[in-house]
């Protein structure tokens, strides 16, 4: 498909360019994805109603987050020095919290643990060896 602005010779140079003509009326980026489970909450309300859509209904965790781990993120989120990404350093907690997409979103900022990116407890979050979580999914399904 030959255009007023371009010869046949510019077609012949860029073979993408009859393409793209074909395709201006497609839209084109993401699919849309699954409903987030998260709201756009950025406080520790939203990480119990976390907790809430993961209870069972005989009340069991069925997440691999156990209990006293939640307790902790959600005493640490309370406490978090709310940094952008401008203000880490590698000496700070690097555990991202809330949406992207908002402007109610920050990094935990705590002090890091020697050699890991994340805090105490978001490294017990982060790095749980395969053993563990092996265990653990036994665990749920044999219960």
């Amino acid at each position: 498909m030959l255009t007023a602005d371009k010869s046949p010779i510019d077609l012949k140079l860029d073979p993408n360019l009859e393409q793209s003509a074909k395709r201006k009326g497609k839209k084109r980026g993401r699919k849309p994805s699954i409903k987030k489970l998260i709201n756009n909450e950025n406080t520790s309300d939203s990480i119990s109603k976390i907790n809430d859509n993961f209870l069972s209904e005989s009340g069991e965790l069925e997440s691999e987050v156990d209990q006293v781990t939640l307790a902790n993120m959600i005493k640490i989120e309370k406490k978090a020095k709310k940094l952008s990404l401008l203000e880490l350093t590698e000496k700070t907690c690097k555990w991202p919290i809330g949406d992207p997409a908002t402007s109610e979103f920050w990094f935990c900022g705590h002090p890091s643990e020697q050699g890991k990116p994340y805090c105490e407890a978001h490294v017990s979050i982060a790095f749980q060896p395969v053993t563990t979580r092996r265990e653990k999914k036994q665990n749920k399904i044999n219960s």
